[in-house]
């Protein structure tokens, strides 16, 4: 299977992306309904999410560069190429953590319940 899935003026759209973005939509929307569900704020949700989602690409990036230094220590700008691949789950995960930990202080919400309503969805 080519893991090109399309192109768009020039740039490759591959199908690791679409299933990451794929799975970002879902598991929001999942977290949206549950949210309503049992009475979690919608919006202070959202808010939750447009910080996590990015933070955590850059925390799956920043985990795989530093765990393959030798690829990116003689031209370290290249580190920033996430064209080139090299996303790491366990980055995001610990990003993940963090983040909602200083979500949760900032806006004074209690962290498990926070937690547990996004990992349900």
């Amino acid at each position: 299977m080519d893991p090109i899935a399309f192109q768009i003026f020039g740039l490759e759209i591959r199908w690791y992306g679409i299933l990451i973005a794929t799975g970002v939509l879902i598991g929001t929307i999942l977290a949206i309904r549950e949210a309503k569900r049992v009475g979690l704020d919608e919006e202070t949700l959202m808010d939750f999410l447009i910080w996590e989602v990015p933070l955590c690409l850059v925390g799956a990036r920043l985990y795989y560069v530093v765990f393959s230094w030798d690829m990116y220590k003689y031209n370290p700008i290249e580190a920033l190429n996430i064209r080139n691949g090299g996303l790491a789950i366990h980055g995001a995960i610990i990003t993940a953590i963090i983040v909602a930990i200083i979500f949760t202080r900032i806006r004074k919400i209690d962290f498990g319940q926070l937690q547990m309503y996004v990992l349900l969805a």
